[in-house]
């Protein structure tokens, strides 16, 4: 079975657009994944899962998973997490 997945690497504010707001409360940072998202949705319709490494060097590891639960996402393998669109 052959399924097309959209692998989001990375996406994040440069530190000067993200402020000290903590990465669960940043209204900014949400928008970016959520438009992101829907973007690379809409050109690839196909798509059935996005995918995301499981953390990323800018981040806390735990607030970053946390942040990426707060937008559906769940672990798929041991170092990503994903969810279906």
């Amino acid at each position: 079975m052959h399924r097309e997945v959209i692998v989001l690497w990375e996406c994040f504010l440069e530190r000067s657009f993200r402020g000290s707001t903590p990465l669960g409360e940043d209204t900014n940072m949400r928008q970016l994944w959520q438009q992101t998202e829907q973007q690379l949705h809409a050109k690839f319709p196909q798509a059935e899962r996005v995918v995301t490494p499981f953390s990323d060097p800018l981040f806390e590891t735990k607030e970053y998973q946390a942040f990426l639960r707060s937008l559906g996402f769940e672990p798929v393998a041991q170092a990503a997490f994903g969810k279906l669109l």
